[in-house]
């Protein structure tokens, strides 16, 4: 069972679902305000990873780091394969939740990731792509993770937003392998740059706004036909 914190719509009925993955360190509050400001009409419903970023055994040295983390691994780094396999079912298993208690309600589930969550949120778009509305990145890319690949071959376009930061050069090459595998899996791939967004999310308030708009605008339910498992 995930911690997690679930805030109705501020304005009317809501329009979609967001399930919001926060980054490495972060916690169960980390995303509220951001999507709060990005539509008023959301149902917003954010997880808290399971694994603290420092062990109990270190929480007392001077370099604790607080908050929590989906998987080992450093920041910018492919995650280590056991931890994120972990977390990728973990969030599977809580889609599949949140779908069941939306108890019938017809709106699409949009998961968005911010640095470490945006790898996972992006992996579980190849994972579970049929019960996904979109796919929103920030400051991530979907990672290479040894011995494993991704169970489903298509994402039947899947809308997918990925907001990098270009200043952040390293992460270049990683998000255009990201571009180019989600392309082939015919993923609808939108990419936004946004200088300094890796230190202030706030900043794609208004690109996620415009994305959603229309994916929203183009939306039609869709009906699983299999709950897939995972593990790596």
């Amino acid at each position: 069972m995930l911690v997690y914190q679930d805030l109705p719509p501020v304005a009317g009925e809501a329009k979609a679902t967001i399930v919001g993955l926060h980054g490495h360190g972060g916690d169960v509050d980390e995303l509220a305000p951001l999507c709060r400001e990005i539509h008023p009409a959301l149902h917003i419903v954010l997880p808290q990873a399971m694994r603290p970023v420092n062990a109990p055994s270190r929480v007392y040295t001077t370099d604790y780091e607080g908050g929590y983390r989906w998987c080992f691994g450093d920041p910018g780094e492919d995650p280590e394969p056991a931890t994120y396999g972990e977390s990728l079912w973990n969030i599977e298993q809580f889609v599949y939740d949140v779908k069941d208690r939306l108890e019938g309600a017809e709106r699409p589930i949009i998961l968005l990731g911010r640095g470490q969550g945006a790898l996972v949120a992006l992996t579980e778009g190849t994972i579970i792509p049929d019960w996904l509305g979109g796919v929103i990145a920030i400051d991530g890319y979907l990672p290479v993770i040894r011995g494993w690949t991704p169970p489903v071959e298509t994402l039947e376009g899947l809308p997918i937003l990925l907001v990098n930061d270009p200043l952040q050069t390293a992460r270049q090459a990683s998000l255009e392998n990201s571009i180019a595998e989600l392309q082939k899996r015919q993923g609808v791939v939108t990419t936004c740059a946004i200088p300094e967004v890796a230190q202030n999310a706030s900043l794609a308030i208004e690109s996620i706004r415009g994305w959603l708009e229309g994916v929203l605008a183009t939306w039609s339910p869709k009906r699983p036909a299999t709950t897939t498992s995972t593990s790596s």
